[in-house]
């Protein structure tokens, strides 16, 4: 007979990968059976947990019939179900009976003068609010400050040319007043605040008065001279914490600037009674 074909040599290549794919299959089939048994146990322990839970008490449980209990009247009911006593009874009764509702008293009903912090639907001022009064401050304040004025006794040691005159400061205008101004109530109490910047122009003038003579060379006309400039505040929170700057619009001799000074002075001292003023004012405001 014709002789068999023999097979035709297997290569390397696909030696390796058919050995490799074994190796796999053999490796997946190991993992798969280890698995099943850690979970076989897993489920065996907890079989075993659940059989080992038991009520221990049979007084315990002496009476109850599938969840079901006996009350002191006889009658059955579920486990969880609650029993009141006689005195917790009568209570619950004299919570739930009616009760008469007086009317408010008439000031109370509109918000005049109930005392509370809040608007008239806020009355005990539990919940926030917060007003913004920062239109009518900015007027109120503009137009305090701008009324401020100061007055600088003479000193007699100080002939009039070294403005040893009494000398009067004032502001002239108030410009550039920016800022907010707010009333908050919270928790019953109410809250103003406010953050302002302004720029106040200022002049100081001298007084008529004052002893003659006692100048020196080129000072004589000083005494009849008007200064002004501006006074720069800002970060005003306070009448005391506000951040003022000073310019001039003529810086005054040397002879005389002490004097000058010291009208400045007196003159930020009245802005500041001025703010003050303005804050007392604010803490009328309510919601």
């Amino acid at each position: 007979g014709a002789a068999e074909e023999e097979a035709p040599p297997v290569a390397f290549e696909d030696f390796k990968k058919a050995r490799e794919e074994k190796s796999k299959a053999e490796k997946e089939a190991r993992e798969r059976a280890e698995e099943e048994a850690r979970a076989a146990a897993r489920h065996a322990r907890m079989l075993q947990n659940q059989a080992s839970e038991v009520v221990d008490g049979e007084e315990e449980l002496e009476g109850l019939v599938r969840g079901y209990k006996k009350r002191a009247d006889g009658s059955t009911t579920s486990y969880f179900d609650r029993e009141v006593d006689a005195s917790t009874r009568a209570m619950l009764d004299r919570l739930k009976a009616p009760k008469r509702i007086d009317a408010p008293p008439a000031d109370a009903a509109v918000g005049g003068g109930g005392g509370g912090a809040g608007s008239a639907w806020n009355r005990t001022g539990v919940t926030w609010e917060d007003k913004d009064v920062s239109k009518w401050a900015s007027a109120e304040l503009q137009q305090r400050v701008g009324g401020a004025a100061a007055s600088l006794a003479a000193d007699e040691r100080l002939p009039r040319a070294l403005l040893g005159c009494g000398l009067e400061a004032r502001v002239c205008k108030v410009e550039s007043c920016e800022g907010t101004a707010t009333v908050t109530s919270s928790r019953g109490v109410l809250r103003h605040a406010f953050d302002y910047s302004f720029e106040a122009e200022w002049e100081v003038k001298p007084l008529p008065g004052g002893a003659e003579g006692g100048a020196e060379e080129g000072a004589a006309d000083v005494a009849d001279t008007v200064y002004s400039g501006r006074l720069k505040y800002s970060d005003v929170t306070a009448a005391e914490s506000a951040d003022v700057s000073t310019t001039y619009k003529k810086r005054p001799s040397e002879l005389v600037a002490p004097r000058v000074t010291d009208a400045l002075a007196e003159l930020k001292a009245a802005v500041a009674e001025a703010v003050r003023g303005f804050e007392a004012q604010l803490r009328t405001k309510s919601i």
